[in-house]
């Protein structure tokens, strides 16, 4: 599925920056703009273990990823501020890594 896809420096750029950094990305754009076909690309070539999560389950089979509230466990209720005591009263580092990056 992935014949003939363009490597335009943007594309270049970002998969520089998937691959060489450790932080955690958000990609976003309109419709057609390429962002499961840079998660496709990046899947097929990384070796990192990597997590691809999505906000809708729509969006989230669109790119063969989890919903974020499936991924940690999130009720339906869920709010800012609510995400921010679980991770304060957490051991798991997935949420200690997040705080300290300000995404909570």
């Amino acid at each position: 599925m992935l014949k003939n896809i363009e490597i335009n420096p943007e594309f270049k750029k970002a998969l520089d920056l998937m691959e060489n950094s450790y932080k955690n990305l958000f990609i976003t754009g309109r419709a057609g703009t390429g962002k499961s076909t840079l998660l496709e690309y990046f899947r097929s070539k990384t070796e990192k273990d990597i997590v691809v999560l999505a906000p809708t389950g729509v969006a989230a089979v669109n790119i063969s990823g989890q919903t974020i509230h499936s991924f940690f466990g999130f009720q339906p209720d869920i709010t800012i501020e609510k995400a921010k005591r679980i991770a304060r009263r957490s051991n798991q580092s997935i949420y200690k890594n997040l705080l300290e990056g300000n995404f909570l």
